[in-house]
């Protein structure tokens, strides 16, 4: 069981502490036409999109499955690249290699220049929450004190720049 740590005096850690630090999202983005438009888009049901995907390594892929399941998404899409770091999908789906389901946290300057912009259905967002796991018996002063830092700004998440 996981449970939030609510008592800061007590300096023994306990296994499978966490802390919610704030929020972000993954969203379908891909290099704009010259008209404004996507470049690839979900409109036409016959033609495939080319997926920029994460590896299946990555963490982050398992968040994004149910969503490319339950919207029969898969069928659609055809991977043509494939990497664990966010960053490196990035710069394939800015010069216009495909579509991309990145954190907006990450592609807030982008779409704010133009350089990448929303495709697909807004409810293909996946919403995640960002937390930080500790573990009694990996812990010092300096992780107790960041600890309780954190456990005191909880109610004050991380915010991502707009």
């Amino acid at each position: 069981m996981i449970r939030t740590i609510r008592n800061l005096d007590d300096d023994r850690p306990s296994v499978g502490s966490t802390l919610k630090i704030g929020h972000d999202g993954l969203i379908p983005v891909c290099k704009p036409r010259s008209d404004g438009k996507p470049l690839f888009s979900f409109d036409s049901n016959s033609l495939e999109v080319p997926f920029l995907r994460f590896g299946e390594g990555a963490p982050i892929s398992r968040h994004l499955e149910p969503v490319l399941e339950s919207n029969a998404l898969y069928s659609r899409l055809r991977t043509v690249y494939e990497n664990s770091m966010a960053g490196a999908l990035r710069i394939r789906a800015r010069d216009g290699a495909g579509v991309a389901w990145l954190p907006y946290s990450l592609v807030v300057p982008d779409l704010e220049f133009g350089l990448l912009m929303r495709t697909g259905d807004p409810a293909w967002e996946v919403k995640l929450e960002i937390r930080l796991h500790r573990n009694k018996e990996h812990t010092n002063h300096l992780t107790r004190s960041i600890w309780s830092f954190l456990a005191v700004r909880e109610s004050v998440p991380l915010t991502v720049r707009t």
